[in-house]
C-alpha cells in the first residue's frame, strides 16, 4: 500500500524560519502551500522549491488574515490534493517600525494565527491533522520586546492550549513551539549582531546558559515530529527551543 503523502499549510514561509519549515517539510517527502504577503519574495521562494520538488508545492499570496486569501489558499489546496494534515501559524511581525501600536502587533501576531487556524482546522477532523503555532519566549519571561509582541504571543499560549482540548476529541494534536534567540541571514538578530556584535555576544553569554543562538534547524526538526504520527499523544503543549533561557529566568 503506498504511503499517504501528507499535506502542510504552512503561512509566513517566503523566509526565515517559516522557509526552513517548508524545506524541510518538502525534503521529507510532504506536499507544501507556502503563503506569504510580499509576492516577489514569495514568489523567488516558490520558483525555487519548484526545480526541486515540482509536484509537491503551492503557493497562494496574500494576507491571511483576510477571508479572501484563506478562501484561495483552500481552492488549490483542494483542487491539487484533496486534503490537508498540518496547519503551521507561523506569519507574524516582531514589530512595526512605523508605530508600536499594541493592537497592530496583537493583530498580526494573534489574530491573523487564530483566523487561518480557525478557518482550516475542520479539514483535520477527516485526517486527525496537527497544528503548530510559533509564539516565543517572550511570552514565557520577561524581555526587552514591545508589549504588544509579548501580549500577542501569550494570546498565541492561551488560544493554543484552549484550542487543544476542543479538538482532542478529534485526535488533532495542538501544540506551540516558543522560539529563543533564533539567528539566521537577515533576520532580527542578524541585524541586531551586525550592528552591535560586543553588546549581543554579552547578551546571549548572560542570558542564554547554553551561550549560543539557536538555528532555524533547531526549530524546523521539532515541528517535523509534532506533525508526524510519532506525536499523537502530545498536545496542548508550549514548548521552548531557547536554550535553556526560559528555565534560568522562570
Amino acid at each position: 500500500m503506498k504511503k499517504i503523502q501528507k499535506v502542510v499549510i504552512i503561512s509566513g514561509s517566503s523566509r526565515g524560519i517559516g522557509l526552513g519549515l517548508a524545506k524541510k517539510f518538502l525534503k521529507k517527502n510532504y506536499k507544501v502551500l507556502i503563503n506569504s504577503r510580499n509576492f516577489v519574495e514569495l514568489n523567488n521562494v516558490y520558483k525555487d522549491l519548484k526545480k526541486k520538488f515540482p509536484s509537491r508545492v503551492l503557493m497562494v499570496c496574500g494576507d491571511i488574515s483576510k477571508r479572501s486569501t484563506l478562501k484561495e489558499i483552500e481552492k488549490n489546496i483542494l483542487i491539487k490534493w484533496n486534503r490537508i494534515d498540518i496547519l503551521i501559524a507561523n506569519a507574524g511581525d516582531i514589530s512595526n517600525k512605523k508605530t508600536n501600536n499594541k493592537s497592530w502587533l496583537i493583530n498580526k501576531n494573534f489574530i491573523t494565527s487564530k483566523k487561518f487556524i480557525d478557518f482550516f482546522y475542520r479539514y483535520l477532523i477527516k485526517t486527525e491533522g496537527s497544528i503548530i503555532l510559533i509564539s516565543s519566549i517572550a511570552a514565557l519571561i520577561e524581555t526587552k520586546a514591545q508589549i504588544g509582541y509579548t501580549i500577542s504571543k501569550k494570546l498565541v499560549n492561551t488560544y493554543g492550549k484552549k484550542l487543544s482540548v476542543k479538538l482532542a476529541q478529534y485526535n488533532i494534536n495542538v501544540n506551540i513551539v516558543a522560539p529563543g534567540n533564533i539567528y539566521f541571514k537577515n533576520g532580527n538578530w542578524f541585524d541586531k549582531l551586525k550592528k552591535d556584535p560586543k553588546i549581543i555576544n554579552k547578551y546571549i553569554k548572560d542570558n542564554v546558559p547554553m551561550n549560543k543562538f539557536g538555528s532555524v534547524n533547531d526549530i524546523t526538526c521539532l515541528c517535523l515530529f509534532l506533525g508526524s504520527d510519532e506525536s499523537n499523544f502530545l498536545t496542548g503543549q508550549i514548548i521552548a527551543v531557547d536554550g535553556g533561557q526560559s528555565i534560568k529566568f522562570n
